[in-house]
């Protein structure tokens, strides 16, 4: 037998540690933006226990992949 402990870690945004690059303060805000609106638009999508709530949330995740791509790529990226 084994114990199974469950720990709720509250979800924060930073940045990798070996990034050593400033990142705007507007970027992070628009992330943190993008990821409650995804969690509240996921949340209501799995709070229906039927069937259809695998489509709505396949939906969803559809729709934020989408949309973090059109955030990348209107962003200036500089690799090197």
């Amino acid at each position: 037998m084994f114990n199974l402990f469950l720990f709720y870690v509250p979800s924060v945004i930073s940045k990798l540690p070996f990034f050593d690059v400033e990142i705007p303060m507007e970027r992070i805000e628009t992330w943190g933006k993008l990821y409650k609106q995804y969690r509240d638009d996921m949340s209501s999508a799995l709070r229906d226990t039927s069937k259809k709530s695998n489509e709505e949330a396949a939906e969803v995740i559809k729709i934020y992949k989408q949309v973090s791509i059109s955030v990348f790529l209107s962003l200036e990226v500089t690799i090197f």
